[in-house]
Parts: C-alpha cells; sequence; structure tokens
C-alpha cells in the first residue's frame, strides 16, 4: 500500500514536470515566435518593407514567417520598380513644361508681328483699302489673335496635371455653337 501511494506520488509528480516543461516549451518555443512573428508583421504593415521577421522555417510559424519575409522583399522590389517609374514620369512631364514653355513662347512673337502688321496695313490704308482686302485682314487678324488663345489654353492644359481636379458646370450648348463657329470660318 505505501509502496502505490509512493509510485503515485512519482507519477503525480513525474505528471507536473512533464506539464511545466511542456508549458515553458509552448511558452518559448510557441508563444515568443508567434510574438516575434506578430510584431514583425506590423512593422511590415506599417510600411517598413526592409524589416525581416528572420524565424528558422522548422515549423508552421518559420514557414509562415518566410513567407512574410518573401512577401515584405516583393512588396519592396515593386515599391522600387513604382517609384523609378515615378521618377522617369515627373522627368517626363517636366520635359513635356519645358518643351510647352519654350513653344508658346516661341510662337508668340511671329503671331504677335503678324497681327500687328495686319492692324498696320489696315490702319495706313483704310482710305483706300477695298472691302475685301480689309476682310482678308481682318481673317488674319483674328486667327492671329485665336492661335495666341490656343497657345494659351495648351499652357493652362500643361497646368492641369499639378492641380487637384475641381467639378464644375459646363455649358455644353455654348461649347458646340463655339466649335460651329469655328468651322463655319474654315469652310467659308
Amino acid at each position: 500500500q505505501a509502496l502505490i501511494k509512493q509510485f503515485a506520488l512519482y507519477g503525480i509528480l513525474c505528471a507536473i514536470l512533464i506539464v511545466a516543461a511542456a508549458f515553458v516549451y509552448v511558452r518559448h518555443n510557441v508563444l515568443s515566435r508567434l510574438k516575434t512573428l506578430t510584431a514583425g508583421a506590423r512593422l511590415i504593415g506599417d510600411g517598413d518593407l526592409g524589416h525581416r521577421i528572420g524565424l528558422a522555417k522548422t515549423d508552421e510559424i518559420g514557414a509562415l514567417a518566410a513567407d512574410f519575409d518573401d512577401m515584405a522583399a516583393h512588396l519592396q522590389e515593386t515599391r522600387g520598380l513604382i517609384e523609378k517609374r515615378l521618377q522617369e514620369r515627373d522627368a517626363a512631364i517636366e520635359e513635356l513644361e519645358a518643351f510647352t514653355y519654350t513653344v508658346s513662347h516661341d510662337l508668340r512673337t511671329p503671331l504677335r508681328a503678324v497681327d500687328g502688321f495686319a492692324q498696320l496695313a489696315v490702319q495706313e490704308l483704310e482710305a483706300d483699302i477695298k472691302p475685301e482686302v480689309k476682310h482678308y485682314l481682318d481673317r488674319v487678324r483674328e486667327g492671329a489673335q485665336r492661335m495666341g488663345n490656343l497657345i494659351d489654353d495648351l499652357l493652362a492644359f500643361s497646368r492641369l496635371g499639378r492641380q487637384s481636379l475641381s467639378m464644375q458646370d459646363v455649358d455644353t450648348l455654348a461649347l458646340v455653337q463655339e466649335c460651329l463657329h469655328t468651322l463655319r470660318t474654315e469652310y467659308d
């Protein structure tokens, strides 16, 4: 009877030691690894794509950590490609703006000369000018002024990429009428 009690006591003690060892094992090998995985996932989720969890790939937690590391590396590589493309886009926009500025300023000078000389011709020849010739010179001036407006519109259009979008009403009837007027003068 005493021997059975002694074996039972040793059995209970062994069971307690096994449970304590299992608790220590779970706490050290599972919970600490899960905390490391969770902290690393949080850092990666917050944008630190250079962070690596780096757990050994010995079990499911290690495999999951390796997958997080692979995902972070892929995202970091993708971010680099996106940043490179954005820099290329910004360079192209700068080139386009410089080109637009140069073209618009290079075109303005001859347009002003055409408009000014047509106006001078009308003023100088006002008394002797035929109505048909005056009409032609007026059309030359209108064309030069219209082209000046188109250049201004081109400059405004090139600046649109740097502005935020804004909603506004458009009078489509007036827009269509303007287009028809422009086309009518071309067909005349």
